[in-house]
């Protein structure tokens, strides 16, 4: 329910690699710019590098390549990107190309792998994340949504987190239907962390 802020990299690191593919149209010069900073041992600025190489292969019509490039950023697993995990930015990234290909059934392999990755809670990510990576990667590979049960789940332990910070109490338990599967959460704990149970 709550992510301590991570820092990713300068944009300023960005600007001739962004000056060359937009200013000056010249992707060949864009390219080279971002790749020297792909080589970075810090995996954030590597990621965020790979993120336009991607783009501008993508642009130039290079798809395969574009499609390794998000692979290969998929490779750098949490490091944060546009404040999300750079391997689920990476994987809705390269789900989107493989659509606008037509390739569908790999892009509903994908999609189904992603969506299983999200309801298992592979990535550390804010309900709003979730939700918002859940309706896109479902809409674009034309796919149902998770079970409505794993969503009640995450909702339940949000508004639970939320109401104990602003009136913490030490013991009890809460049922969060509203309009969804009930979950019950029993908790106790008189300071962070607090120990909670989920039962759906």
């Amino acid at each position: 329910p709550s992510l301590a802020a991570r820092t990713e990299p300068s944009p300023a690191l960005f600007v001739d690699g962004e000056a060359a593919e937009y200013g000056d149209r010249d992707a060949n010069r864009a390219l080279e710019l971002y790749r020297r900073i792909a080589d970075s041992k810090d995996a954030a600025t590597r990621a965020a590098a790979l993120l336009r190489i991607g783009r501008v292969l993508r642009n130039a019509g290079q798809a395969d390549d574009a499609l390794a490039v998000y692979r290969e950023m998929a490779r750098t697993g949490d490091a944060p990107l546009l404040g999300a995990p750079a391997e689920l930015v990476a994987r809705h990234a390269e789900l989107e190309l493989l659509v606008r290909l037509g390739r569908t059934e790999e892009a509903r392999r994908l999609a189904q792998a992603v969506l299983d990755d999200l309801g298992v809670g592979r990535w550390r990510i804010t309900r709003g994340q979730y939700e918002h990576y859940v309706e896109s990667v479902s809409e674009i590979a034309h796919l149902a949504a998770p079970p409505g049960l794993a969503l009640a789940t995450a909702r339940a332990v949000w508004d639970h987190f939320h109401e104990w910070h602003a009136r913490p109490t030490p013991q009890g338990r809460a049922l969060y239907p509203a309009d969804r599967p009930t979950v019950l959460v029993v908790w106790r704990g008189s300071a962070d962390p607090l120990g909670a149970w989920v039962v759906e």
